[in-house]
């Protein structure tokens, strides 16, 4: 069971890798090709902090 759940798992994270990819080639999310570690940190912090909220 545990190999089929790391299995799922790993799927999932191709299929995100996959959406982040599309979204930041060429013809892609103009605000996604933007990004860069500098930019996303405010919106990364902030999402940790919900987290932690949570």
């Amino acid at each position: 069971m545990k190999r089929n759940k790391t299995a799922e798992i790993g799927e999932k994270f191709v299929k995100l890798v996959k959406i982040i990819k599309r979204l930041r080639e060429p013809g892609g999310c103009p605000w996604d090709r933007a990004q860069d570690e500098n930019s996303l940190r405010k919106f990364f912090l902030e999402e940790a902090y919900e987290v932690l909220d949570a």
